[in-house]
Formats: C-alpha cells, structure tokens, sequence
C-alpha cells in the first residue's frame, strides 16, 4: 500500500525550498516588510515582486498545514512505527524553527548570513520526510547484496558497507550545502563582483571583502571536490556489493551538473537561472542521497537473522 500523504508532503518541501531560492535571486525577501501580513493585509495588492513572496508565503504555509496533518496521521495510525514517530516529532521541531527563524529574519531585518539556518533546516526537513516516505511505503530496497561466499555474514557486510558509503555521501552533501549557503548569504558570492544587492536588502552596507569572500569560495569548491569523491566511492561500492548502481550514477551525474552550474554562475556573475538552478539541484542531490540512506537501511533490516533461516544461533565453544 501506497502512503501518499508524505510523498506529496515532501514533494511539496522540494517546490517550496525551490520558491525560496529564487526569493533570494530576486532580492524580495523584504517587499513585505511585515510578517504573517503582508503591507498590513492578508492580500495585498499582486503586483511585482509582492505577488511572488506571497506565493512564496502561500507554499510555506501548505507544507506547514502538510507537515503537521502527516504528523497527526502517523500518530494515530502508525502507533506500532516508532520510528516513523520519531520522524515526524523530528519534522515538527524542524518546522517550529523554520517558522521562528523565517519570521525573524522578516520582522527584525536579520543579517543574510542568519538565511543560513533556513537553508540548512529546509534540506533537514526534507531528509526526515524522504526517510519517512521510505519507511512507511516499504520503498522497493536496493537488490541484495552479493554475498562473496553465499554466507549471511557476507551479505551483512555487504549491506553494512553500501550503508556507509550512502550515509558519507550525505554527509558530503550537507557539508556542500553549509558551504554554499554561507558563500550566498554572507554576500561574499556577490562580493566577488563589486557588487552587494542581497545583503543590502537585509540592511546591510558592508560587504565581505576580497580575501574572505576569496576563501567562503575556496571551501565551497573544496566541499563540492568532497562531494563528487564521495559519489564516485558510493558508486564503486554500489556496482562492488550488488548495491544501488543505478542509483549511484544518477547521484554521479546530479553532482557533475551542479558543479557546471556553479562555474556557469560564476562565469555570468550569478545569473538568475543558472543560480536558482544550481540551488534546485543541491536540493535533488540530498533528498536522492536521503532516500539512499533510507533504502540501504531498509535493505540491512531485510536480510534475514539466522533464527529466520532455520540456523541456530552459534553458542559457546565448550
């Protein structure tokens, strides 16, 4: 059976996440200068910019009304998951501190490097709602691991050994998009070209200079090497134990693509497109690299103890 209250939950994450990106292209993350009302009204005129953080607004609060019925759900009807309740309290202390976060930054005009927290928590989000989608769809595990000697301790360690490739893989991930986040919103990205419109439109007039903004670049490319190695490990790894190859090379080449949107950012002094683009991808690579956490985990569970086999438990040599 198909759960899809959680699958459109996360899918409604990712476009949100997304509507948040080109908010910060366009620089209007202050055409309402107040919050939850925008200019004193519920709807306000729909011109320009104003249209568009509503919008915005709009997809903030159907994944909160998403996010909060998923929870309400999973407690009354998946009391015998603990693990997916556990999930979905994770999921709502993420959606409190988006909601607080999200309204500070608006009522008191944070400093943009504080948009980081909202980055960061978005991408938690969306991995704890890819892990609960998995967990309760049962999703298809990756094949079976191929045992070297056909013996259950060889496909445990098999299976071990994906999972801790695809949970390094994750942790790359984040360490990239920790990275980029702080490289956009300290306004070091714009800092590189003499320019200071995201940070200005957070009240601030003093942008980073040359050599900070030189190395938030150099530890962002430096996470993205980070990044690329780790999916050509989980590759090898996945093709070597039977693992999610497929899979794997998707990861690979969702990677090699944000690496040519980010030098294409950079080459068009971060055009819109390229860099909303650039920022959809960072969001496709975690949730593809949650899901094969979560899957890798599921295939670990499902490889039978030896009491299942009909194999007795080995005791102590006598």
């Amino acid at each position: 059976m198909v759960h899809r209250l959680p699958v459109l939950t996360t899918a409604v994450i990712g476009v949100q996440m997304v509507l948040g990106g080109i908010i910060v292209g366009k620089d209007a993350g202050f055409v309402c200068p107040d919050w939850p009302l925008c200019h004193g009204d519920v709807l306000p005129p729909l011109t320009g910019l104003v249209a568009l953080e509503l919008i915005h607004r709009a997809s903030a609060l159907l994944a909160l009304v998403l996010v909060c019925w998923t929870a309400v759900w999973v407690w009354r009807t998946q009391s015998h998951r603990k693990d997916a309740r556990r999930t979905v309290v994770a999921a709502l202390a993420s959606l409190l501190l988006q909601v607080v976060v999200g309204g500070l930054i608006v009522l008191f005009r944070l400093p943009g490097v504080v948009t980081t927290v909202d980055v960061v928590n978005s991408m938690v989000m969306l991995t704890l709602f890819v892990h609960l989608t998995v967990s309760l769809n049962k999703a298809e595990a990756p094949q079976s691991p191929r045992p070297a000697g056909g013996g259950l301790g060889a496909a445990l360690g098999a299976a071990a050994a994906v999972r801790r490739a695809a949970q390094r893989l994750l942790a790359a991930a984040y360490l990239a998009v920790v990275a980029g986040a702080v490289f956009r919103h300290t306004g070091a990205s714009e800092a590189l070209f003499g320019e200071m419109n995201y940070i200005a439109s957070h009240g601030q007039h003093t942008p980073p200079g040359s050599v900070a903004s030189a190395l938030m670049l150099a530890a962002h490319i430096a996470t993205g090497g980070l990044l690329a190695a780790a999916s050509g490990r989980f590759l090898h790894v996945a093709r070597r134990e039977g693992g999610p190859a497929q899979a794997a090379r998707y990861v690979v080449a969702m990677v090699a693509c944000q690496a040519g949107t980010g030098m294409m950012a950079l080459a068009t002094r971060l055009d819109f497109l390229v860099a909303t683009l650039h920022w959809a991808l960072a969001g496709g690579i975690v949730a593809l690299c949650s899901w094969l956490v979560s899957a890798t985990s599921h295939s670990m569970a499902r490889v039978p103890a030896p009491g299942a086999l009909g194999l007795a438990e080995p005791g102590p040599v006598q």
